[in-house]
């Protein structure tokens, strides 16, 4: 499989959060309300046409993901059915890889991350492990990710196994201590 870029994707899933977080708060807002004319003006002004745009931009978000992954998954799923991924699966987890670690992108240069969303234990008695799809992700300059790699393996316990490099340690270990100094 070639490197496959989804900075663009990384930034459309972004801005569909930003969107359904939006529409969470009309809905809030409008349910607050005590007044039944106020709350069904509040519903066709803000909700409707705020809930009109979240779908949209998910509705593009996984479009463009489909465009860009989807030959890829299906090589590696073949005629898999348990335990498979959707092209946007691999967007939000790298959207949550890079919110977690909470350091500079640059620094999460040449960093890797194979990440297995079904991951889960088994008990030693089962004969056999399932398979499920794993991908692999490499992070490179100006924040930009690739999916390096997708494929069909052994079910793991951890959902992520990421790969630091030097400058990335350091860079964890340094936010830590700005965190935490007295």
């Amino acid at each position: 499989m070639k490197k496959v870029n989804i900075k663009e994707l990384l930034q459309l899933h972004q801005e569909a959060e930003m969107l359904k977080e939006n529409v969470q708060w009309e809905w809030k807002r409008m349910m607050d309300e005590k007044d039944e004319s106020i709350r069904e003006v509040r519903r066709t002004r803000n909700y409707a046409p705020a809930r009109k745009a979240a779908d949209d931009a998910v509705t593009a978000f996984r479009t463009a993901c489909n465009e860009r992954l989807s030959d890829a998954l299906k090589a590696a799923e073949g005629k898999a059915t348990a335990r498979t991924i959707y092209a946007w699966d691999i967007v939000s987890e790298a959207s949550h890889i890079l919110s977690t670690v909470n350091i500079p992108r640059k620094h999460m240069e040449g960093c890797k991350a194979t990440v297995d969303i079904n991951a889960q234990g088994f008990p030693k008695a089962y004969k056999y492990t399932p398979e499920s799809t794993i991908f692999c992700l490499e992070f490179g300059k100006a924040g930009a990710v690739y999916v390096t790699d997708i494929r069909r393996d052994t079910c793991t316990s951890r959902m992520y196994r990421i790969t630091y490099t030097e400058d990335a340690k350091k860079a964890i270990i340094d936010s830590a201590e700005k965190l935490y100094r007295p």
